[in-house]
């Protein structure tokens, strides 16, 4: 082999130990660039999940809001919604006379009460038809119950009671048109029974020429000696009168009685209509009322029914002779 062969020779094996060498540099250095290029790696997804972790921030924000939005959009509906069922009273234009100013105080709160029976998801029926009862009951106008009367019996369409409510709203708004429609005071004519008077006179005239009579035919009786005694006579007493089978008659009643019975007939006629009312009854006995109206302090029986026959008269209620009841007409 020659020299020129031997420098052949070495030249591959040269060129191959520079790459050997080269690859192993490239090995380490790629082996160094790893964990650099890892934590960059890291680094990346960190920020990323940051990212993710402030959209769901940002949705929940935005979830929460539109909820916010909801329930304040369902509240005010809500609220206008009650606004427009219970609406406020109407400013009366006129000055109510004091009967009716009554009634309408007490009218108010009988819907009143019927809006919270409804806010609290009771009401019904029987509650709503009390309330109208005591309002005709206690009503001292007579066109204003044949109002309150037709919406009773002809009722609304629907099964709701609100349409009920809504329209007691706009009667009783409306009461300062019938003050010119009040039913007559009492008078004492009411309490003093000129025909059942009269009776009485004749009854004490009968009595007087009976005992007349009586007196008249003692004297006839022969005295008859027993022992130097008189025989005693005894002349029976008339039969005393019975005021209740004679009627309510008394005599008639001051001005101060007078004003004093007309306000305890409207307390009369307010407990009458709200003892049918918390009863549910529409016919009653007579004698359990008086029971139950002595409870409240009407302890004159004959003034009780007097109050009966009055509201008769006024159609307000009907009383029935046969079972001896009182029904709401």
């Amino acid at each position: 082999m020659t020299a020129h062969d031997d420098d052949d020779e070495a030249q591959p094996n040269a060129l191959q130990d520079i790459s050997t060498s080269v690859n192993a540099t490239m090995a380490v250095t790629t082996q160094a660039d790893k964990p650099r290029m890892i934590a960059n790696d890291d680094g990346a997804s960190a920020h990323d999940a940051k990212d993710d972790a402030h959209g769901v921030d940002a949705s929940e924000d935005d979830a929460k809001r539109a909820r916010d939005t909801e329930d304040r959009a369902t509240a005010h509906a809500k609220k206008s919604k009650d606004a427009n069922i219970e609406r406020a009273p109407a400013e009366i234009a006129v000055e109510l006379p004091e009967p009716l100013a009554e009634w309408k105080t007490t009218a108010e709160h009988e819907l009143a009460e019927l809006h919270t029976f409804r806010r609290a998801k009771l009401l019904d029926w029987f509650h709503v038809k009390g309330a109208i009862n005591t309002c005709i009951i206690s009503c001292p106008a007579d066109p204003l119950r044949k109002k309150m009367r037709e919406m009773r019996d002809n009722g609304v369409y629907g099964s709701s009671m609100v349409p009920y409510l809504q329209l007691m709203r706009e009667i009783f708004d409306t009461c300062g048109e019938y003050v010119d429609d009040l039913d007559e005071e009492m008078d004492p004519n009411d309490f003093w029974d000129d025909e059942s008077e009269e009776d009485d006179d004749d009854e004490d005239e009968e009595d007087e020429d009976d005992m007349d009579e009586d007196e008249d035919e003692d004297e006839e009786i022969p005295v008859v000696s027993r022992g130097g005694g008189r025989v005693a006579t005894t002349v029976a007493a008339p039969p005393a009168a019975d005021a209740a089978a004679r009627g309510a008659s008394r005599s008639a009643p001051s001005n101060e009685e007078m004003a004093s019975l007309q306000l305890k007939f409207r307390e009369f006629q307010l407990f009458l209509g709200q003892y049918f009312s918390t009863t549910r009854k529409e016919k009653e006995d007579i004698l359990e009322l008086l029971v139950e109206a002595k409870k409240e302090n009407f302890d004159d029986e004959i003034e009780v029914i007097k109050f009966l026959d009055i509201m008769q008269r006024q159609n307000k209620i009907m009383i029935d002779n046969d079972d001896n009841s009182v029904y709401i007409i």
